[in-house]
């Protein structure tokens, strides 16, 4: 992916992990200039590539948080477009997938 650079399946599998267990509802707004870690170790090292392949697994409260954070730092365009894609698609649930 991107660069040369590509993610094994364990660490793919990691990374989702890691974005499925992340709660914005207990947490203050990622685009506020808190202070506020990425939702993921290692998300600002990411490829643009590596992010977009994940985003169809989440569901909108966590695409929202997604891009709030991506916004209020790397601000990568098709990062952007491919979670609000996302949000956009027909039948996507409103519930966190770790609820």
């Amino acid at each position: 992916v991107g660069n040369g650079v590509a993610l094994s399946p364990d660490q793919l599998g990691e990374l989702e992990s890691l974005l499925l267990s992340f709660d914005p509802a207990n947490s203050e707004k990622l685009g506020e200039a808190t202070g506020r870690d990425a939702p993921v170790d290692e998300y600002d090292d990411l490829t643009a590539a590596e992010i977009i392949s994940l985003v169809g697994s989440l569901e909108r409260p966590d695409l929202r948080a997604l891009r709030d954070y991506e916004n209020a730092h790397k601000a990568r365009k098709t990062v952007i477009e491919a979670i609000d894609s996302a949000i956009a698609r027909p039948g996507a649930s409103e519930r966190p997938l770790g609820a």
